[in-house]
């Protein structure tokens, strides 16, 4: 039996959980998933506590291993602009692009959803956004507990 999403090529632009998480569940139905971050590794890999007695697979974060299982991997250095070719045929070649970036990262590497579109009209274009596309707060990064919780009231 072949897997539901199995064929499809998919670019992650994303860090910490929500856009990394639904990678995760992309890889598990089949899609190759390939994240890019930067080259000493994305922050997420890291900060997290260990767990006592808890052994993780080369030292990393085991939050960080269950939203990013299934997935290949690319470090860039998107300072530089041979990263920045690279990462654009990386996407070239891709089914879906998933990203949490903010719009302004986005649109300095030239993989805005709007540049893409004219490109790549076939691509799909995921972007999960703290504050949604538009309005004054568009370009504002956010954070599960201290932007929905404190927003909601939960906090």
């Amino acid at each position: 039996m072949s897997a539901p999403l199995g064929g499809i090529r998919v670019v992650e632009l994303a860090s910490f959980v929500a856009a990394p998480a639904a990678g995760a569940l992309l890889a598990d139905l089949g899609a190759e998933v390939i994240k890019v971050e930067v080259p000493w590794g994305e922050i997420y890999r890291h900060s997290l506590p260990r767990y006592a007695g808890y052994e993780s697979e080369f030292g990393l974060a085991p939050h960080f291993q269950m939203d990013n299982r299934g997935k290949r991997s690319v470090a860039l250095d998107l300072a530089l602009p041979e990263a920045v070719a690279v990462l654009q045929r990386i996407v070239a070649g891709a089914d879906v692009m998933l990203t949490n970036m903010l719009p302004a990262r986005l649109e300095k590497y030239g993989v805005d959803p709007e540049s893409l579109q004219r490109r790549h009209p076939e691509l799909i274009v995921a972007r999960l956004s703290g504050f949604g596309p538009v309005g004054p707060e568009a370009d504002s990064p956010a954070f599960d507990y201290s932007t929905y919780w404190a927003r909601t009231g939960l906090m």
